[in-house]
């Protein structure tokens, strides 16, 4: 069976990559593409599981869905803009660059908040059980952090260094991408690099996996307005496959770090990647109980961030109840065992139905802005549930919610801030 739905899937891609024009940045074709990918680990791995008829009727329904949504969009308002795409030419005036003074204050900034978060998650390592010292203490700040938060404004602090280490990247990017390599750009790495010192902190793999998804995004879009979203698929396949690799290099290291990756590169890279259609195959044939509110396996971000505004409202856990893969304990679902649980099966169709309509018509609004500036920053950091929608449910977590508004404020806040010449026109 699970060859037959590798089969419908490779079906559905190239519909997919025909039917949205060729278009690379589809995303329903990216989101086919990580199905099938995980459903590819699964099948060459001897787990001994059957994957039900239900199981393929349930990811081909909402892939199916997801493609209507952004084909309605495409053959609407892409059609209309067909034109515009295809007529203009994208000038670059000169390399971006940031004042120097910006620059201290910035890294001056990021290197106190990462004082701050260390020093926060030390001591949450404490009461996680940890004897003292600093080898372990990712370890017991992680099994410490589902019942201990870390200070507000510190949470907060964070989001806008996330916000200021975007804006980088896209001028990193930009200038690489639009000038080459120069020597004196160098200097702009070092607020990113302070980045990622804060990002082994959070004990967790996915801000680490949306920071990697953010820049193959935003290097993707650039190089398509480089070209004038014509060509340049060869050179966007090199980023693809470079990026793979660091993101399983530190996808593997983040999890040594924490004491997660003890199983072995390849099995830890597995789990990960194919244990979501096991456990949406296990979910079907046993759902979960259900929560005491409306929307609590998807909603929690909202919930969460009304708790902090000072409602009633207990603190919802994110990760749901481990299954067995072997010998090993894995909690990932996929996005569609959420949907279903809270909002039925129908439900789930209707989400996966607004989501094509959703991220084809942001994809849309990237595409016909005549300056390259701060709409590929956000839309390429909000692009990240596509990345993930085969293994955790990350859209209602990540975007529709208060701390993904924050976010993208931070963004335009920062950019503007940054004094970025945004008169990159067309």
């Amino acid at each position: 069976m699970i060859f037959f739905l590798i089969f419908l899937i490779l079906i559905l891609m190239i519909y997919a990559y025909f039917s949205t024009g060729r278009d690379i940045l589809s995303p329903w074709l990216i989101s086919c593409t990580m199905y099938l990918i995980s459903i590819i680990v699964v099948a060459i791995n001897d787990w001994n599981i059957e994957i039900s008829l239900k199981t393929i009727l349930t990811i081909i329904s909402a892939l199916i869905l997801f493609g209507l949504g952004e084909l309605i969009v495409r053959y609407t308002i892409g059609n209309k803009q067909e034109e515009f795409y295809l007529t203009i030419e994208y000038s670059r005036e000169k390399a971006l660059e940031i004042p120097k003074y910006i620059l201290v204050v910035t890294s001056i900034f990021m290197l106190v908040v990462l004082y701050w978060y260390f020093n926060e998650t030390y001591r949450i390592s404490l009461i996680g059980g940890n004897p003292g010292g600093y080898s372990m203490m990712l370890k017991y700040a992680r099994s410490a952090s589902a019942t201990n938060s870390i200070n507000t404004i510190l949470t907060l602090l964070l989001a806008i260094c996330m916000s200021i280490a975007y804006v980088f990247i896209f001028i990193i990017l930009y200038n690489i991408i639009y000038f080459g390599k120069r020597t004196q750009w160098k200097i702009f790495f070092i607020p990113l690099l302070l980045f990622i010192c804060q990002l082994t902190l959070t004990t967790g793999r996915q801000v680490f996996i949306q920071l990697i998804s953010t820049t193959i995004i935003m290097s993707y879009i650039l190089v398509k307005y480089k070209s004038n979203w014509r060509g340049g698929n060869t050179k966007l396949l090199y980023i693809g496959v470079f990026s793979i690799g660091i993101f399983l290099a530190g996808f593997f290291a983040l999890g040594f770090l924490t004491n997660k990756s003890f199983l072995g590169f390849s099995t830890t890279i597995s789990l990960y990647l194919g244990g979501s259609i096991v456990g949406l195959n296990h979910y079907l044939q046993s759902p979960f109980s259900d929560s005491s509110y409306f929307g609590g396996h998807t909603l929690f971000g909202l919930y969460s961030s009304l708790g902090q505004m000072g409602f009633d409202i207990p603190k919802l856990n994110a990760p749901l109840d481990f299954f067995l893969i072997g010998n090993n304990g894995v909690n990932i679902y996929t996005p569609l065992a959420r949907y279903i649980q809270d909002f039925s099966f129908n439900g789930m169709l209707l989400i996966q139905f607004f989501l094509g309509v959703f991220f084809s018509s942001a994809l849309m609004f990237v595409k016909k802005q005549r300056e390259i500036g701060v709409w590929i920053i956000v839309f390429s950091m909000f692009f990240y549930p596509i990345v993930e929608s085969a293994i955790e449910e990350r859209f209602f977590m990540l975007v529709m919610s208060f701390n993904g508004l924050f976010k993208a404020i931070g963004v335009l806040i920062v950019y503007k801030i940054l004094k970025i010449n945004s008169k990159i026109k067309a």
